[in-house]
């Protein structure tokens, strides 16, 4: 499965740009399209702004509320295509762009935003998604399936809520920036990076929800007080760099070996319900 690794790096980008830069009520922002797969990533501590998007490039960009299709064609048709743009906007902005720097081109944001969205509706649409499936080719339909599956267990465990609840938001880190973070900390815990990532998607939408939760869970990683005072390493809980490196040690002892039964250890059985974080160690 080592083909996978470049795959899921790229698009982990995606994920994060369309996580973070665009709300369910937001309108797109003036278009910006990636720029050419020709020259080295920029080093520099300043980034130029990304070129205004071409005409044929704005004409075809999904719209924040572009409606899925109602039939299987037509959904696996939208998300074969959009999956392909999608691959080659996320290779001209990190191969030509700055990941580290400001937020991503809008054909980024605006393909991801779209795939997601279908992600979640095939995740809601049992029969639809099954026939779905059936019509997608090779790596395309086992991405699809995990992804589908994925969201069709968390929509299991959510409830919603019984009164209106108020809640603040605020700007995330760069992709690129939060990226380094996550490959920082599987190098220093050995817990795997994109594990790390789904976490903080699932918690905080990777640090853009900034309130408690209901629990008193805090920071992007939602860790509760005490448990940060037990694993936080003496950083800030709400510092997104901070929680992300406290994460890995609530999942391994101290001499770094992984943890069995917790909710962030590699370890655990995919698709079994996740249990908290008082896990136990590997003998």
């Amino acid at each position: 499965m080592a083909w996978m690794k470049p795959v899921v790096l790229g698009l982990a980008l995606a994920v994060l740009s369309a996580a973070c830069s665009f709300g369910s009520d937001e309108a797109p922002r003036v278009l910006r399209g990636s720029p050419p797969a020709t020259s080295p990533p920029m080093l520099s501590s300043e980034a130029p702004p990304s070129p205004p998007a071409s005409p044929s490039i704005e004409a075809n960009l999904p719209p924040p509320d572009r409606p899925i299709p109602p039939d299987p064609a037509g959904v696996a048709r939208a998300l074969t295509e959009t999956t392909e743009e999608l691959h080659r906007a996320v290779d001209a902005w990190t191969t030509g762009g700055h990941p580290t720097r400001g937020g991503a081109p809008d054909d980024v944001v605006l393909l991801a935003l779209y795939q997601q969205r279908m992600y979640r509706f095939l995740a809601r649409h049992h029969a639809l998604a099954d026939l779905t499936l059936r019509l997608l080719r090779g790596r395309l339909r086992a991405g699809a399936r995990a992804n589908v599956r994925a969201a069709a267990e968390l929509f299991s465990i959510v409830r919603p809520i019984s009164r209106p609840s108020r809640f603040r938001t605020g700007p995330p880190q760069p992709a690129g920036v939060l990226l380094r973070w996550f490959l920082g900390a599987e190098r220093r815990f050995g817990v795997d990076w994109e594990l790390l990532a789904a976490v903080m998607y699932v918690e905080s939408k990777f640090g853009r929800v900034r309130s408690a939760s209901f629990a008193g869970a805090q920071g992007p990683m939602q860790f509760i007080p005490s448990t940060w005072a037990t694993y936080g390493m003496g950083g800030e809980v709400h510092d997104p760099r901070d929680s992300i490196i406290g994460r890995p040690t609530t999942c391994t002892t101290p001499d770094r070996r992984p943890m069995t039964g917790g909710r962030c250890s590699p370890t655990t059985t995919p698709g079994s319900t996740w249990t908290p974080c008082s896990a136990t160690p590997t003998r």
